[in-house]
C-alpha cells in the first residue's frame, strides 16, 4: 500500500466541497508535497485558510498559506474588506500569503500550481538570505 496515496485520501476528506480547492488539490498535492508538508484546510488562529506548506526544507521558519479567493466568498466591498484585514493577521504571525481567484485556478489550475513552487522557491531564497 502506497503510504503517500493513503495520505493524499486522507487529507482529500478535509476539503470543502469547492470546485476550485478540489482542483488545486488534485493538480497540487503531488508537486507541492515534494517541497513540504502540503495540507487543506488548517485553522491558524480563528481563521480556517485554505492549504499550508511548511517544514520546507532548509527553511523551516519558512510558513505558507494558500488562499483560493472564490467570487461568492470574496466579490463584496465588506468581503474584501474582510479578507484584507485576515491577510495582515496572517502576515503578522509570519506567514507569506499567495492568492489566487477562482477564474485563475479554472482557467489555468496547473499554472497556479507552478507559480506557487516558484513563489515558494522565491521565499525559500529570502528565508536563507536573512539568516
Amino acid at each position: 500500500r502506497d503510504p503517500d496515496q493513503a495520505r493524499y485520501k486522507r487529507l482529500s476528506k478535509l476539503l470543502d466541497n469547492s470546485h476550485i480547492e478540489r482542483s488545486f488539490w488534485a493538480n497540487g498535492y503531488k508537486p507541492l508535497s515534494t517541497l513540504g508538508q502540503f495540507v487543506p484546510q488548517v485553522k491558524i488562529g480563528p481563521y480556517r485558510v485554505d492549504f499550508t506548506l511548511t517544514n520546507i526544507p532548509g527553511v523551516p521558519r519558512l510558513k505558507v498559506v494558500i488562499e483560493l479567493d472564490g467570487h461568492e466568498f470574496h466579490s463584496t466591498p465588506k468581503q474584501r474588506n474582510s479578507d484584507t484585514e485576515r491577510i495582515r493577521k496572517l502576515q503578522k504571525l509570519r506567514w507569506q500569503i499567495i492568492t489566487f481567484t477562482g477564474s485563475q485556478i479554472n482557467s489555468d489550475v496547473r499554472g497556479c500550481v507552478r507559480e506557487t513552487a516558484d513563489l515558494v522557491g522565491e521565499f525559500s531564497e529570502l528565508f536563507r538570505w536573512m539568516r
